[in-house]
């Protein structure tokens, strides 16, 4: 587990590094963590046949459309606008500068649990440690835990097995999982499209990118090939615009073809490329009601590709973003402020997803050797 913090001018929050804590004896020794915070109590929880699951008091058509508009021309923007790899899809919105500023937030990683992490018994000790530390930490706030998607499964369980206990806890769905996800959608759906060939034929680099396509291992070159194979495929559906004389705009043109198969077809694509940059976007920008408007245009395609676990579980986190304002009007107002994702540096368009904060405290705990972790 790992513990965020982001710094107000009221709460500056606190630094945890290993050399301010010190030993009295002559050689390093961790202390002793207590009995309630390492060993978990044997409940046997099981999964009840009926669970009471609370109604919602919103609906999809709640999520206003104009903002997702809006990102969509600028994506559109930048399509039109690029010539060369070096009108690369990042710095163009980071010079719109639209990123929300505040300050650097605080990352730290708390001791490791030894038990397997995907059960209920196991979830439910650490939704208590985090209530806990967050009592210590900062006394009176809503909880908030990142999860992936089988850990956000059982987290829902849990607050609807024990309400009286989890009432005043929030559940976030992982972005970096959600991006990852949609990256598996997208190579789903190209697969066997040709769309390698059209690589090859436009002007770009993409040497190595055609299976980078297909497999999202690597976010950050799955990422690329998708803005790079937008660009391709926006290039090639221009020439064709430009052959055929019409008088309309390209994207009215487009929704002219769309009586051809293939015209369809190649549209589609790019409608969804677009749509996952426009959410990866919602993160890199801190745009909280951009994000919701992304997830829910995207919501679609998990049902239409058969990601039975994200469909069933994204579509319960959009109801729950969608009742903060009324349910936690303290974390909807925090997350408006950028708090749903991690600010590292000042630069603009560098901010993450939350449990990308969490991965990388990871890949460190995996450099550490012999060092105690804390």
């Amino acid at each position: 587990m790992s513990l965020l913090q982001f710094p107000t001018e009221e709460h500056m929050g606190t630094i945890v590094d290993y050399k301010y804590i010190k030993s009295t004896e002559t050689s390093l020794k961790v202390m002793k963590l207590p009995d309630a915070y390492g060993v978990e109590q044997n409940l046997n929880i099981s999964s009840p046949r009926d669970i009471y699951v609370p109604l919602s008091s919103v609906n999809m058509i709640d999520i206003e459309d104009k903002v997702l508009l809006t990102a969509i021309e600028d994506e559109r923007e930048w399509l039109d606008s690029f010539k060369s790899e070096n009108d690369c899809w990042s710095s163009f919105h980071a010079n719109k500068s639209r990123s929300i500023v505040k300050q650097n937030d605080i990352s730290s990683i708390m001791p490791l649990i030894r038990e397997k992490v995907h059960t209920l018994d196991t979830q439910y000790h650490c939704m208590k440690i985090i209530c806990d530390t967050i009592e210590v930490i900062n006394d009176g706030q809503t909880p908030i835990d990142v999860c992936d998607q089988p850990v956000y499964d059982l987290t829902k369980q849990i607050q609807w097995i024990f309400p009286h206990l989890f009432q005043n806890y929030f559940s976030l769905f992982g972005g970096l999982h959600v991006e990852k996800s949609l990256l598996v959608i997208h190579g789903q759906f190209i697969k066997g499209s040709g769309l390698a060939e059209v690589l090859g034929k436009s002007n770009l680099s993409v040497i190595g990118l055609e299976n980078t396509l297909l497999n999202a291992n690597d976010i950050k070159r799955a990422r690329y090939a998708v803005q790079v194979a937008a660009c391709a495929i926006y290039e090639k559906l221009r020439e064709a615009h430009v052959d055929s004389k019409s008088e309309l705009d390209i994207w009215k043109w487009l929704e002219e073809k769309c009586e051809n198969v293939m015209c369809l077809y190649w549209r589609t694509i790019l409608k969804l490329q677009i749509n996952i940059l426009i959410y990866v976007r919602s993160l890199r920008e801190s745009n909280f009601m951009l994000h919701i408007a992304s997830l829910r245009s995207l919501m679609k395609w998990y049902f239409s590709l058969d990601h039975i676990h994200y469909s069933r579980w994204l579509t319960v986190h959009l109801f729950d973003l969608l009742q903060l304002k009324y349910n936690f009007p303290d974390i909807f107002h925090n997350f408006n402020n950028g708090q749903f994702t991690f600010q590292k540096s000042s630069s603009q368009f560098s901010n993450m997803a939350l449990d990308q904060v969490h991965e990388q405290n990871n890949t460190r705990i995996k450099g550490i050797g012999v060092q105690p972790i804390l």
